[in-house]
């Protein structure tokens, strides 16, 4: 599944060769400050609340994140029956 997504964001940089260098680029950074932006909310998080905020942060984001991946794939499903 992964590697289906992975392809897709890329498929602009694959048509354009000499894109495909700041297509990965681009996608690390955004991963990368990403993460740096979720270390410093995590940190945040246990400091002023408790180590429990963190866990119940991550738990709702990975929520969110099954309950948009469901949506996108009946949308997808949808598209290709319809």
């Amino acid at each position: 599944m992964l590697r289906e997504a992975d392809r897709e964001l890329f498929s602009f940089a694959r048509r354009i060769d000499r894109l495909r260098a700041s297509g990965v680029g681009w996608y690390s950074s955004t991963v990368g400050l990403l993460q740096l932006f979720a270390s410093v909310v995590a940190g945040l998080l246990w400091d002023r609340i408790g180590h429990a905020a963190v866990f119940y942060y991550g738990a709702l984001f990975a929520a969110a994140g099954i309950v948009a991946l469901l949506v996108l794939l009946r949308r997808r499903t949808g598209a290709r029956n319809a």
